[in-house]
This record gives C-alpha cells, sequence and structure tokens, in this order.
C-alpha cells in the first residue's frame, strides 16, 4: 500500500487528502506526477503488448485505488503520445465505488503498429471534484412564463404565431414535479473498467 499526498500551490502536501494506492501484481509501478505542479499521476503498464494500427487494447496496471472522498478518477491520455502516436485513451471515468485493478483503453489511430514495454507510461489519473445531486424530474417539461413577451417569443420560436399575428396562444405548463429520485443502493465492486458493467 502506497499513499499520495495532493500538493498544494506551494507544493506543500496536503494531509487530509489521500490517494491509496494497492500494488496488486509484482512489477506495477507507482502513479507518478512529472513535476511539482503535475495534475495527472502517470500510469504504467504492467504488460508487454503491441497495438496494431487502426485497432484498440485493454492494458493492465496491476494496482488498485481509494480515491479521497467526494473525488473520481479520470483516465486521461498523455499529450506526447497522442500527438507523437496518435495513441489515446478512452472510457476514462473510475467511480469512488470500484475496488478492481485498473486498466487501460488505449486506441491507436496512427497507421502504424504501437509496441508497449512493462513499465511504460501509458496514460494518467487525474482526480476531479464530483457532484451527485438528488434527480427532480418534470415530466410536463420546462415551466414557461404566461404573460407579456415571453409567452410571445415563445409562441413564436414554435411556429404557433407570427409577427403579423395578433393572437397570442396561451401555452400553459402544469408543473408535474417528480422525485427525489432515490440512488442507486448497488456497488460497483470490482464490475467493469470502473465505470463500465456491473
Amino acid at each position: 500500500i502506497c499513499t499520495l499526498r495532493n500538493m498544494d500551490s506551494t507544493g506543500c502536501s496536503s494531509v487530509d487528502e489521500e490517494l491509496r494506492i494497492f500494488l496488486e501484481e509484482a512489477g506495477a509501478k507507482i502513479p507518478q506526477r512529472a513535476t511539482e505542479r503535475s495534475v495527472g499521476y502517470d500510469l504504467a503498464s504492467l504488460e508487454k503488448k503491441t497495438i496494431t494500427a487502426q485497432s484498440w487494447c485493454v492494458l493492465d496496471t496491476g494496482i488498485s485505488i481509494d480515491l479521497p472522498d467526494g473525488t473520481y478518477g479520470r483516465i486521461a491520455s498523455r499529450s506526447g503520445l497522442a500527438a507523437r502516436y496518435g495513441i489515446v485513451a478512452g472510457g476514462g471515468v473510475i467511480d469512488p465505488d470500484y475496488i478492481g485493478q485498473l486498466q487501460v483503453i488505449l486506441f491507436n489511430h496512427s497507421t502504424c503498429d504501437f509496441k508497449v514495454e512493462p513499465g511504460d507510461r501509458i496514460a494518467q489519473l487525474v482526480l476531479e471534484r464530483v457532484a451527485t445531486p438528488s434527480v427532480v424530474v418534470n415530466r410536463a417539461g420546462r415551466p414557461g412564463k404566461k404573460e407579456g413577451e415571453e409567452v410571445k417569443t415563445r409562441a413564436h420560436d414554435e411556429g404557433l404565431v407570427n409577427d403579423d399575428d395578433k393572437t397570442i396562444p396561451v401555452l400553459v405548463d402544469e408543473e408535474e414535479n417528480e422525485g427525489p429520485i432515490e440512488p442507486p443502493k448497488r456497488i460497483r465492486g470490482t464490475g467493469g473498467l470502473g465505470s463500465t458493467g456491473i
């Protein structure tokens, strides 16, 4: 188990937030930030693979993570790989309740095969703040204004009246809010690659 502390803008560690790394496989590399103020933690491949031209593959990293409260992980491309070789990471959301090993989906958009060696930096892990508010549904659509210019504008936009027409239809929105919708109770665990599959 490795603990990586977030750094503030002065380079000082923040003790109240920790990204916990679990080295699950022999040869797994600890994610590292390239510079003091880098945002992403570089992820290294655990295996040797060749990504053929115009194809994709899934690469193991050999690590799992515990994210700080209030964050999710996003696997992002490394700009150098994208610019020089057309190698781009996809499917990058890591949910906070995912406990499986991190895997990276890499797309090879170039016309040449691309070789990956164990220990090669293939993507980066970025931590982002998350908001999961309650969801309220209104099946009648967005409530509209019911008087004056707002009604005329909306009627005109919907093709119900033209500029020469003095008759403005009344557009009534019945507010029928439902909710809040209960969030799902299941925990992701090891399903999918972090954001897909259960």
